[in-house]
């Protein structure tokens, strides 16, 4: 949103899972994570952090999610979760969120270079938005 104090969920599937519409705090530390990129960043237990991406490996036990997230993963059927940031002059505005269920595994490598180069083409054409829109 706007005030960078709050994001929406715009689409999920399913969407009775997801609560579309529903506002969040990006005080939740996997939110501030993607959104104001302050790091550390690295390879952790549950969990791997870059400026490119956010990959959860371990939902259930992730210092990232907050405990009723927790609950949620030990009640899904998802076991990954990879969050991927949408930037215009390196600012995150909008970001995708890919969640793996338990017949998938987890995110390969080649998987999550995909998933960056997508990512790099929206963040490209939001950018050439912007500037069609605000001219100089």
């Amino acid at each position: 949103m706007e005030d960078r104090q709050h994001v929406v969920l715009e689409a999920g599937h399913p969407e009775t899972q997801h609560g579309i519409g529903k506002v969040f705090s990006v005080k939740e530390p996997y939110i501030d994570a993607i959104v104001n990129q302050t790091g550390p960043f690295g390879e952790f237990e549950n969990e791997k952090i870059s400026p490119a991406y956010i990959l959860i490996n371990n939902p259930k036990e992730s210092r990232l999610l907050p405990m009723n997230l927790s609950i949620f993963w030990r009640a899904s059927k998802f076991i990954r979760s990879l969050y991927i940031p949408l930037k215009v002059n390196e600012v995150v505005n909008y970001f995708l969120v890919f969640d793996a269920q338990a017949q998938h595994g987890r995110f390969t490598d080649e998987q999550i270079e995909i998933f960056n180069f997508l990512r790099e083409g929206i963040d490209e054409g939001r950018r050439l938005e912007k500037m069609d829109r605000y001219p100089s």
